[in-house]
């Protein structure tokens, strides 16, 4: 396993790539808003990942090579499947109806999904009291979002809470599959082969629902398109090289933060730009839940540069996109899955 060797980096730079992961997969929610204004959820989903899983592709097969099998193939449909169709899918779909504050802060409840399915499958450690009170302040805090469907989608109904949790529990999923999975030397270029296999089960999903049938470019708005033009670019490809950069130069632990500041950049950003009401429920909402999340996340037993460094390679094979809070929480799960 290869360790970091690259020399510290201008604290500046590091100031902006962190700066640049908080911003970008904050926003990533509210352009997902913007897009599914006019274009079909699952369709404008699939095009997104089919066209940044294309260009990650090539770029890293020029860079790394290596072939792919069909094996391979295989696996990455499976991780596209449960990461990209249900976990990016869902939410995409929901934002039709429910804001992205909401639906962020719902979706970043995932370290507990992680923690508690590690547990419960008896690859984890028994919990501690950090990730139960974080749990608990949790579902404290989803249980203020719930409510009847409202005019500015400040309220979630059950049905999309269901969904949005399923979202994550999903992605989770995916996650700990693709971890074990059988796939290329490179993670980059399997990141990419889970990206495309995974646009093009959203398109299928997309024909299948209907989408094409009522779908219109006339109904088309230049919002959309910019969304969809920023979610590829800067949400995919550009957040992703930037993420891959600060796994190998800064500590783990510093950038999984991104954890709990991406939802709260999502709410704020959504109040800002997208006119979206900021109430007394989805400000306690989002301190209960970012609050448990900085619990869950900080139950790690003890720290070393060597378990630094397979964190870091555990936790790169997370990097495929927007749905924040994915780390695992147990570091005997990362040390054995760097392993």
């Amino acid at each position: 396993m290869s360790t970091h060797t690259v020399p510290s980096p201008a604290r500046w730079k590091l100031i902006a790539g962190f700066v640049a992961i908080f911003l970008i997969w904050g926003s990533t929610y509210l352009a997902i808003r913007f897009a599914v204004h006019s274009l079909p959820p699952f369709s404008m989903s699939g095009l997104r990942f089919i066209t940044a899983g294309l260009v990650l592709y090539a770029w890293t097969w020029l860079r790394d090579g290596g072939r792919p099998t069909m094996k391979h193939w295989g696996t990455a449909s499976i991780g596209g499947v449960l990461m990209m169709l249900i976990g990016m899918g869902a939410v995409a779909w929901v934002e039709q109806w429910v804001s992205s504050g909401p639906t962020a802060l719902l979706v970043a409840t995932s370290p507990a999904w992680m923690v508690l399915m590690n547990w419960l499958g008896g690859d984890g450690v028994r919990p501690g009291w950090r990730v139960w009170t974080g749990l608990a302040l949790g579902l404290l805090g989803m249980s203020l979002l719930v409510g009847p469907d409202d005019m500015q989608g400040t309220s979630v109904s059950p049905l999309h809470l269901v969904i949005l949790i399923l979202c994550s529990v999903s992605w989770v999923a995916g996650s700990l599959y693709t971890r074990r999975a059988d796939k290329p030397q490179s993670q980059p270029l399997y990141t990419a082969m889970i990206m495309l296999t995974g646009g093009i089960w959203l398109v299928i999903a997309g024909a299948a629902t209907g989408e094409w049938q009522t779908f219109s470019i006339s109904q088309v708005t230049w919002t959309s398109v910019a969304a969809f033009a920023y979610l590829t670019i800067v949400g995919s490809l550009v957040a992703f090289t930037v993420y891959v950069w600060l796994m190998r130069v800064a500590s783990p632990a510093h950038v999984a933060t991104h954890a709990y500041v991406n939802p709260v950049v999502a709410v704020v950003l959504g109040w800002l730009l997208g006119g979206e009401a900021l109430t007394w429920e989805i400000g306690v909402a989002a301190t209960g839940i970012v609050l448990g999340v900085v619990l869950m996340m900080s139950d790690r037993p003890g720290d070393s540069s060597e378990t630094n460094t397979k964190l870091a390679s555990a936790e790169e094979e997370l990097s495929v996109d927007p749905v924040p809070a994915v780390e695992d929480d147990q570091r005997e799960r990362w040390e054995e899955a760097a392993g």
